[in-house]
């Protein structure tokens, strides 16, 4: 509908990021973290809009951490 949406990441060990900026739909955005073990973690995302209205969790994506430094 147009309005400008916030994104938030629930990184799949327990952490959710705070809510992005305020971007136009459609935009890409960036965001870091660091998962505190290697193994397997499901990703999902949310998002919300200037109306506060938040949209419900979307499908998971399963990311691979590794231990690097070993």
């Amino acid at each position: 509908n147009g309005d400008r949406i916030l994104l938030q990441f629930d990184w799949g060990d327990g952490d959710t990021s705070a809510w992005s900026t305020l971007v136009p739909e459609s935009t890409h955005i960036t965001m870091s973290h660091s998962w505190p073990l290697a193994g397997e973690y499901s990703v999902r995302a949310r998002a919300t809009d200037e109306k506060n209205l938040v949209g419900d969790w979307s499908g998971v994506h399963v990311m691979t951490v590794v231990d690097s430094l070993k």
